[in-house]
Order: C-alpha cells, then structure tokens, then sequence
C-alpha cells in the first residue's frame, strides 16, 4: 500500500495540514511539538478506529477533549488517499468525528475508488 496524500482536520497538533505526492520513503523532520509524532498517532488511530470501533480509538488517546486541536471548530476529519499496488486504482478514506452532546460519533465516513487511474470516483 502507498499513501499518496493525507489530509488531517483538528487532530492535536494539526489545525489543517495537507502532505500531497508523498514519497514512498519519507524522513520527518521537525522542532518538537510540530507534528511528527502526531503524524504516525493519527494512522495509529484509524487502525484502533477499524478493529474496535471510533470510541474506544480516541479513549486510548486521551478522549475527544483530548485529540481535537484547541480552540478547534468543526469535527477531527482525516482523508488518506492510497493505492493498493503501484498501478491500482486510487483509494480515497475519509472519515470525520464529531460530538453529539458528550459522545463522539462519525460524522462523515467514506470510502471511494476510481475505476481506472483516471476517472471519477465511485
């Protein structure tokens, strides 16, 4: 699998950041407290969020209060986009949470593919 872009929404330290045409080897690099750790937390999150379910992924973080960036307004919304194989079609996930009074909920999930390696997705 090869992530190709990320789009990351009120995660921590991520109020709107967007890494596009990423390399398949990449070296982070950064002051602490700029999101390098952040980066690999949010992937770590969306594989807690698929084997368990959203709640559970954000309590081992700390909860909703703790993960969405401060003064923050609008749900924590990830998009990865990636392909499966080199030539595969592109893969678009985007999941977005939000509360509902005290608990978190999802907002928005999808999950799109292209037919070919051009093309709407569907």
């Amino acid at each position: 699998m090869r992530v190709e872009r990320i789009r990351i929404k009120n995660f921590r330290a991520f109020k709107d950041v967007e890494m596009r045409d990423v390399p398949p080897f990449a070296i982070l690099v950064g002051a602490n407290g700029t999101g390098k750790s952040t980066l690999f937390s949010v992937f770590g999150f969306l594989r807690d969020a698929m084997n368990t379910d959203v709640s559970r992924a954000l309590s081992k973080l700390g909860g909703f209060r703790e993960v969405v960036s401060r003064s923050a307004h609008g749900p924590i919304d990830i998009e990865v986009k990636y392909r499966l194989k080199s030539r595969a079609p592109l893969v678009t996930y985007r999941l977005a949470i939000d509360l509902a009074g005290t608990r978190p909920v999802v907002a928005r999930e999808l999950l799109a593919y292209r037919r070919s390696r051009h093309g709407r997705p569907w």
